[in-house]
């Protein structure tokens, strides 16, 4: 992981994000998910959840949040360079994380309507935050890739490894 750009590299991270575009993602995953929803609900005969659009909403707003945080770990501790073991740990810890923060968000929007304990809604969250996670860290990753394949390829042929 490299820590020479300091603990400004994050904040720097957030300030020049392309908020438009991450808020954009997040929002269509959100209409896709409540139209889903809507249609489920439609089909059953029962009225949409307005707690479950609630907790989608917050949820998928805490991911567009979280979203910076993941691209900037994504480049500073690459899964493809020589500490892939501290750089696994360190994703690992972040995935935690998140899993813990959105565990105890959903519960609280979700109230007494979920007879869940925050260990299981943490279990039954993993593999959803575990795949979101890891799809923004391979995004992270294919961006710093093609700009390294960028690079290589504006230099000139005989300099080229």
């Amino acid at each position: 992981m490299d820590l020479n750009e300091g603990p400004d590299g994050l904040l720097r991270a957030y300030r020049n994000s392309r908020w438009s575009l991450i808020l954009g993602i997040w929002a269509a995953f959100y209409v896709f998910e409540a139209a889903r929803h809507c249609i489920d609900a439609y089909l059953d005969r029962r009225a949409p959840s307005l707690a479950w659009l609630t907790v989608s909403a917050v949820s998928l707003a805490m991911w567009a949040g979280y979203t910076p945080l993941m691209l900037w770990l994504g480049r500073r501790a690459p899964l493809d360079g020589d500490r892939r073991g501290r750089s696994a740990a360190i994703h690992v810890i972040a995935l935690a994380l998140i899993i813990m923060v959105d565990s105890a968000v959903q519960l609280r929007v979700w109230g007494d309507r979920l007879k869940w304990t925050y260990l299981s809604m943490c279990i039954a969250l993993t593999l959803v935050d575990g795949l979101s996670y890891a799809t923004i860290v391979a995004i992270s990753h294919v961006k710093r890739a093609n700009a390294r394949y960028r690079e290589r390829m504006r230099r000139p042929r005989s300099t080229r490894s």
